[in-house]
């Protein structure tokens, strides 16, 4: 070994052993986000000719299921306790309504509100095509229902209503589609 490769070395030596000792980052540490996407769902509506001022009317889809299996709940563990719920809303017809899109561990959480779940309430006017709501929430439910390889479940409820001004004709293809997804801030790159 040369005097030069030795000295090389003893340097290579001392730099691992002080970035070993100070905890000094050698790799970059990042964040990503992970969108989730969730059961989408179209919201039947009364079909025929509705009069401006007509009272609202309630409407709702069926309770929509989604599996989150165990490999989602070890990437929710290093997920941050706060994520958001993106709601997409959107319908081919002239109504208005306020609605509440419901994501629960129990599906009895929809008649029951001290069952803990999540609500997202959306409204809409008559001109709307589409509506999109970004809403911060706990992932607390989340996290531990993927850790225990369960089920979430989603409903929406709530009613729509003629404020346009005039009679709207409802047919059987309008509807008011209803997409849900997750935004869940991951580290990537954890100190232990």
């Amino acid at each position: 070994m040369t005097i030069n490769s030795k000295y090389a070395a003893i340097a290579a030596a001392c730099v691992i052993g002080i970035t070993t000792a100070c905890d000094v980052p050698v790799l970059p540490q990042w964040d990503t986000n992970w969108n989730v996407p969730l059961p989408s769902q179209a919201v039947p509506l009364p079909v025929g000719v509705i009069p401006n001022g007509f009272p609202p009317q309630q409407v709702s889809f069926p309770t929509q299921v989604q599996s989150l299996n165990q490999s989602i709940g070890d990437l929710l563990k290093n997920a941050a306790d706060t994520g958001s719920v993106i709601l997409t809303l959107s319908k081919t017809v002239n109504l208005s309504g306020t609605d509440t899109l419901y994501v629960a561990a129990d599906s009895n959480a929809f008649n029951n509100p001290a069952i803990a779940r999540i609500g997202i309430p959306v409204s809409f006017t008559a001109a709307d095509r589409t509506v999109v709501d970004t809403v911060s929430t706990s992932f607390t439910l989340i996290r531990t229902t993927a850790n225990a390889g369960g089920n979430i479940y989603i409903k929406l409820r709530g009613s729509v209503a003629n404020s346009s001004g005039s009679s709207v004709t409802v047919t059987a293809a309008d509807s008011i589609h209803v997409r849900l997804a997750l935004l869940a801030l991951i580290h990537s790159s954890t100190k232990n």
